[in-house]
């Protein structure tokens, strides 16, 4: 899998997406060292962070990932679906507009069950290249969400 998380997350989307004790180390480090720009340090070390932990993750599909034990008790699965949605509507729009509304519109409407099963279709829709990007945040995602 390859990834490219700088050119799609913000600083805070990784702040949000990461909560293990690690980021906090690496946070300290860049605030000690100081060095005139410690928000690119904490940026870059944290994107560092990121692609680390995602490389070990090989995602599954979404429908499959709900229906698995939590291995944290304190996740909720389900409630990471409408987040992960509005990264697929983001890069749906250019090229897939009607695809995009319509995932909107599934995702407004249904269980968060029967908007996963509509992501995973959509993956098998679209261009190859698209469909990978899908799977990476579906990997960051699921890295994150126990």
């Amino acid at each position: 899998m390859t990834l490219d998380v700088k050119a799609n997350l913000s600083l805070a989307d990784l702040s949000e997406l990461i909560r293990d004790p690690a980021v906090h180390k690496l946070i300290d480090e860049c605030i000690v060292a100081g060095g005139p720009e410690p928000g690119v340090c904490i940026q870059d070390k944290l994107l560092d962070h990121l692609v680390e932990k995602l490389e070990k993750v090989e995602p599954v599909p979404l429908v499959d990932w709900l229906a698995q034990e939590n291995a944290d008790p304190e996740a909720c699965r389900p409630c990471a679906i409408p987040v992960t949605l509005t990264w697929y509507v983001d890069l749906l729009k250019p090229a897939h507009p009607d695809l995009a509304a319509k995932l909107v519109e599934t995702g407004t409407h249904t269980d968060p069950l029967t908007t996963a099963r509509y992501m995973d279709k959509i993956k098998s829709e679209v261009e190859a290249g698209l469909g990978e990007r899908l799977r990476e945040l579906d990997a960051t995602m699921q890295a994150n969400v126990g």
